[in-house]
């Protein structure tokens, strides 16, 4: 008992901001699930399918946007908290007006590649969909950054919020009968992003009127070093995450992709732990390196232990979960759920790959193996989708992702045991 207590103590900062990363995961999680299954219930399979695409679309384009930023804030902010103020304003408005841009290029784009995404061509529907692109990144890096402060808290409460605003909205219209169609639920989603920002000002460092809103030059400097390689590794590490509703969407249709986004859904859940805990890894690991090799036993054990429970629970209940949904659901996506799932346990090693080179500053030797990576999941899946369609899809991916930790695993292990790669990186923070 005593040494479970000593245990508790010394991961005590370790767990509780992972707890608040796992709380918003898991209530974005939870409640994504219960909106996707009104959409699913109130809503025809083309417009959820279509939908869910932009939803994807926009969530890759706003990560794009962070153009590197929310991990590069994580570091400063832990070192520097008297200029949260300056970065945080910054942050936000650099991914504001690269989340337009970018945005807007998808919307122009997007329907030459498929008629699924004609509603995107009108003006209106193109500017609605930048905006919410910039609203996605902006709320992404707030996210990062709250992490980087130790501040979980303020993660949870917007997510919340979030969460169960535009599910209610949602279920609102659907009882009502409002036929919002498949882009009136990708606006309603981005509104409530708007509005869950708000709960940033909980943060002291944004109420003090004292401390002037002003550009940060350090931060923009940064945007030419460290964060462009932090930019680089996070669109190499989740453009797949994101572009795979959009290539079923493209590949095979909107309606096989309404079915594909909920298994995909609950993929997202499955690894949430072993996500939120390399999260808060990197953002120790940044502060105090000495560390990083205990708190690594704490997130690699438990880890394992969630991602093996979640594999069995689906295996065994996989139909019942998607058979709420509808049975089409359940027929087609059962199959698709089981299989993804085996993807988990390489995805362990390849979070806390991320999370290892961002604290020993190797992001720049670890881009080439992350592009090799998304090359291989997107490649094969498009194979596999040729071939099989959506179960040669997915056994694509999850195909590629263990064929890519072969070369992510070793880096892992030699962190583990390795203290002089601690002591150099204490070495290069000190000077």
């Amino acid at each position: 008992m005593n040494s479970l207590k000593t245990w508790l103590h010394a991961n005590r900062s370790l767990l509780t901001n992972a707890m608040s990363l796992i709380g918003t995961t898991g209530v974005s999680s939870v409640m994504g699930f219960a909106f996707w299954w009104v959409a699913a219930r109130y809503f025809p399979r083309s417009e959820v399918g279509f939908a869910s695409a932009t939803v994807s679309a926009m969530m890759f384009l706003g990560a794009m946007a962070k153009f590197g930023v929310g991990a590069w804030l994580i570091g400063q902010l832990s070192r520097q908290p008297a200029k949260t103020k300056s970065l945080l304003f910054t942050g936000a408005l650099v991914n504001g007006v690269l989340g337009l841009t970018f945005g807007a290029a998808f919307a122009l784009i997007a329907p030459l590649t498929s008629a699924d995404f004609a509603p995107l061509s009108t003006p209106l529907n193109l500017i609605l969909f930048a905006i919410g692109v910039a609203v996605c990144a902006i709320a992404f890096v707030m996210d990062e950054a709250v992490i980087g402060l130790l501040r979980g808290d303020v993660q949870l409460m917007r997510n919340i919020f979030f969460a169960a605003a535009k599910l209610i909205l949602l279920a609102g219209a659907g009882l009502l009968a409002i036929g919002i169609g498949g882009l009136g639920i990708y606006i309603l989603w981005f509104c409530c992003e708007i509005t869950s920002l708000l709960f940033l000002f909980r943060l002291p460092a944004l109420r003090d009127g004292s401390i002037p809103i002003r550009i940060d030059g350090e931060l923009l400097r940064g945007l030419g070093k460290g964060a462009v390689a932090h930019h680089m590794t996070n669109l190499a590490f989740d453009s797949p995450k994101t572009l795979m509703p959009v290539l079923v969407t493209m590949l095979l249709s909107a309606d096989t992709n309404a079915s594909f986004y909920v298994a995909w859904m609950i993929i997202g859940f499955v690894v949430l732990l072993p996500a939120a805990l390399t999260s808060v890894l990197y953002a120790v690991g940044a502060a105090q390196p000495a560390l990083l090799r205990p708190k690594m036993r704490t997130t690699l054990l438990g880890s394992v232990l969630t991602a093996s429970g979640a594999f069995v629970g689906i295996m065994l209940t996989a139909d019942v979960v998607l058979g709420l949904f509808g049975s089409d659901y359940a027929r087609q996506a059962a199959p698709v759920l089981r299989l993804l799932t085996l993807a988990a346990f390489p995805l362990i090693i390849k979070f806390h790959y991320l999370a290892i080179n961002r604290i020993y500053d190797r992001l720049a030797a670890s881009i080439p193996v992350l592009l090799i990576g998304v090359v291989l999941e997107l490649s094969f899946a498009v194979i596999g989708a040729r071939t099989a369609g959506l179960i040669g899809l997915s056994a694509g991916w999850v195909l590629a992702n263990y064929l890519q930790v072969i070369f992510m695993v070793r880096p892992v292990i030699n962190a583990y045991r390795g203290e002089s790669q601690v002591e150099n990186l204490k070495l290069r923070m000190e000077n």
